[in-house]
């Protein structure tokens, strides 16, 4: 089942327009990386086996591909909707449903949930900035927004967020937001590697974990070198 549901996303996406290789792809959008595909045994009976560290964070060799599928979840427009303003107004039922889909498909353990949901949160406010920058922002007008809905967006979900991004208070606070992020937003270099995988694969070489060391860590170009951006931070974090 997973593996027709990636070969529609792959068709859906280029029906619409975009490459196979990133969904998110247009002659008005910027190339950037597209969003996961479905684990292909997900939903078959197979239990994928789930590491952690002490953070709950997932490690091992599936971390990639689970924490992928979560967002898979998260962007789900029938399971989890983006018409709700906030994680908090998404009903609780949605929520169980959730963790009751991670449970059926993988070893995790009850003390896992909190964080499990708080991940995939994440991933459905992150999905959501995506189809606002990707969609709603690259056109000018509302018929146009309209007439070239995102895929795998509903187009009665899609109508609704046109509406309420539209609002004058919306788009204020929206401004705010984005003016707040540029000023703390520092660029890090690890692509789809987790932060846990990146602190655990330095801890079994033995190597010192602490704020600066995973900073430069994540920082670093493939030159070794730390952008101009990064280096007040690291200055900062020196002196501490």
């Amino acid at each position: 089942m997973m593996r027709r549901y990636n070969k529609l996303r792959r068709e859906s996406a280029l029906d619409a327009g975009c490459s196979s290789s990133d969904t998110l792809n247009s002659e008005q959008i910027s190339k950037g990386r597209g969003p996961a595909l479905a684990i292909d045994d997900w939903g078959t009976g197979y239990i994928m086996n789930v590491e952690f560290d002490e953070y709950w964070k997932p490690i091992g060799s599936n971390a990639d591909k689970f924490k992928s599928q979560l967002g898979v979840i998260a962007r789900d427009e029938k399971k989890v909707p983006l018409t709700y303003e906030r994680w908090t107004d998404v009903p609780k039922a949605i929520k169980i449903d959730i963790w009751k889909e991670v449970k059926d498909n993988t070893n995790v353990p009850e003390e896992y949930k909190v964080s499990c949901l708080q991940e995939v949160c994440s991933r459905w406010r992150d999905w959501k900035c995506r189809v606002k920058k990707n969609w709603y922002s690259s056109w000018s007008n509302d018929s146009d927004r309209l007439a070239n809905p995102p895929p795998f967006v509903a187009v009665d979900q899609w109508k609704t967020l046109v509406s309420y991004w539209g609002l004058r208070k919306v788009q204020e606070r929206a401004q705010k937001n984005c003016d707040s992020r540029k000023q703390a937003e520092m660029l890090s270099r690890t692509g789809r590697t987790l932060y846990a995988i990146v602190r655990d694969k330095m801890k079994k070489k033995g190597e010192d974990v602490n704020c600066m060391t995973m900073f430069m860590k994540t920082r670093k170009k493939k030159n070794g070198s730390i952008g101009d951006e990064d280096k007040g931070s690291v200055k900062l974090l020196s002196n501490e």
